[in-house]
Formats: C-alpha cells, structure tokens, sequence
C-alpha cells in the first residue's frame, strides 16, 4: 500500500505500508525480522520506518519504542551505507537502536515514510526490498 500527501516532490510525504514478509506470509510478533533500507534514501528531509498492532492499527501495547529513522542516535550503519532494521519478540544485542520490540500484539505492521520524499521512488530508480523472515537464537545472534 503506498501513501502521499503533496502537490509537489521534495516538499511533503510518502509513505509505503507493509503487513508480510518476503515469503507473502503475515508479519507474526513471536518472529523476528529485518528490514534492509538501501543506502541514499532520496529524501530532502529524512525517512523513518514505524511498527503498529497489525489487529487495531495502533501503537503496540506496553512497547516504548516504536520507530527507527536516520535520525535514530547511535543507528548503526552497514559498510555499504545501507541500514538494517530489526523487529521482534527481543532485542538482538549490539543492535538495540536498530531494534524495534513487537511488545504485546499478535501481528504487525510497518509504515515507512520519506520525508521529502525525491523523484527516485515515484520513478522506481531508488526501491525498498522486501522484509525477511530471520531465525535468532537465544543469545540473540542470527
């Protein structure tokens, strides 16, 4: 599903909404995630990706984080300049600005949004892969 509000590129926002991951499965809370956002994301502004109770469209229950964005202190970036971004029922450690904890839900849903969103994504140039499904184990490590 996609999203914009704005008379002119560069200037409002786009969003893009996703509910499954790259198999066409439901995004599942008891799961683990990542979301891999290339490097130059064409904004003017910023983008920033943000987790809603896939049930109710809400903030998550008892969750107190609910976005990452390239505006997220200590966000770690990979060597290629993209960013990972990760959901799930527990944080991976070293990653926690990464992180976004799915808290009490069944299932979710992530919107991401370009801040002064530029021409590359209305024309394809610049894409957002799909979510993948990752197996963590109990340390914490994929």
């Amino acid at each position: 599903m996609a999203f914009i509000g704005l008379k002119r590129l560069g200037v409002g926002q786009f969003y893009l909404v996703n509910i499954r991951d790259r198999a066409g499965n439901l995004f599942r809370s008891d799961r683990t995630y990542r979301m891999r956002v290339p490097s130059g994301v064409p904004v003017s502004q910023y983008w920033s990706v943000t987790m809603y109770d896939g049930n109710d469209h809400t903030f998550i229950r008892r969750a107190t984080k609910f976005s990452v964005s390239s505006q997220t202190p200590g966000v770690k970036v990979n060597d290629d300049g993209s960013l990972d971004v990760y959901f799930g029922p527990k944080e991976i450690p070293g990653l926690e600005s990464n992180f976004i904890a799915t808290g009490a839900s069944d299932t979710f849903e992530l919107m991401f949004r370009f801040y002064g969103v530029g021409p590359e994504v209305m024309s394809k140039e610049w894409e957002l892969d799909d979510v993948d499904l990752i197996d963590v184990d109990e340390s914490g490590t994929s």
